[in-house]
């Protein structure tokens, strides 16, 4: 506090063990105006005095053991991530408004990727780090209704299995005709990652 000054003189009990009496503590401020004011403070109750240190030390050890916890439960962070990358090629013809793309994957963890506009007839749809394991995307078109304001259900769809390695890149390639198919392919040997 900017200026102020707090000297304490504490009441004394008669038995010479200098404790401070149960009486509260007075103290003598000095304001920044140099204004001398007595206050009254109320010494902590013994109860207190001996909670806080042990709250202080329960919740020392409950960030420890959570921190512990949190680090022998995950992998190193990237150790056992590869990357995806999937990439769509999309005949000119016959979405006359416009289309949505969108690719679901599924696995140890999910991911989805959606073209941001009308869909381009080449476009990357997602590129994201996952985890290594067994995964199964779903690929499908939702075409424009009037405008891409408003959006037909899905149709043209297809799904294909796949793996993530760790530490190489996957590429899955979707090829959607409007109206009649989707195809994909996924790259049998994966890329490693520089």
């Amino acid at each position: 506090m900017g200026g102020t000054r707090i000297a304490a003189s504490e009441p004394r009990t008669g038995r010479g063990d200098n404790r401070p009496a149960a009486a509260a503590v007075l103290a003598k401020c000095v304001t920044s105006g140099g204004e001398r004011r007595s206050v009254s403070m109320k010494p902590m109750s013994r109860r207190t005095r001996f909670s806080i240190p042990i709250l202080a030390a329960v919740a020392v050890a409950a960030a420890i053991l959570l921190m512990q916890g949190a680090s022998a439960g995950a992998a190193p962070s990237g150790a056992t991530d590869g990357h995806l990358v999937v990439s769509q090629k999309l005949a000119k013809c016959c979405y006359i408004e416009g289309t949505r793309s969108v690719v679901r994957v599924r696995g140890p963890e999910e991911a989805v990727g959606r073209s941001p506009g009308p869909a381009h007839v080449h476009e990357r749809l997602l590129d994201v780090d996952l985890p290594a394991g067994d995964y199964r995307l779903r690929a499908y078109q939702r075409p424009c209704d009037g405008n891409c304001g408003y959006l037909d259900p899905p149709t043209d769809g297809c799904s294909t299995g796949f793996q993530i390695y760790p530490a190489a890149t996957t590429h899955v390639k979707v090829r959607a005709v409007p109206g009649k198919h989707c195809r994909t392919t996924v790259e049998a040997a994966p890329v490693p990652r520089d």
